[in-house]
């Protein structure tokens, strides 16, 4: 009975200092155990291209392009850099969920047409 209160406190203060260390982080990939520590940008996907860049008079300018479903936001100019950065963020969503939404129906009918040759 004793040496089951034993080994438990010992899990629980080894459990407590496992708990207490924490990972520097600043992205997905930025903890140094990779080769890359460069965090993974939220645009990573070439099928849409993001600009976000400030212009001349003080505002955010947000242009995005997917030539892929024929979509060009035009130029958006914003206040600040958080809502020009929302904007894009809710645009890119968007249009990566259209397109993967396409992949999927085209691997779809592709297995129809082979269910139905056979």
């Amino acid at each position: 009975m004793q040496r089951n209160k034993e080994v438990s406190s010992y899990n629980n203060k080894t459990d407590k200092n496992n708990i207490n260390k924490k990972i520097n982080e600043d992205g997905i990939g930025s903890n140094f155990k990779t080769i890359d520590t460069d965090p993974i940008s939220f645009f990573h996907d070439a099928r849409v291209e993001v600009e976000i860049f400030p212009d001349a008079w003080g505002n955010t300018s947000v242009q995005i392009t997917c030539p892929e479903i024929g979509y060009n936001s035009g130029l958006r100019t914003f206040e600040d850099e958080s809502q020009a950065e929302l904007f894009a963020r809710n645009q890119y969503s968007d249009l990566i969920g259209k397109l993967d939404s396409k992949i999927v129906e085209s691997i779809i009918q592709r297995l129809l047409k082979i269910s139905r040759r056979q």
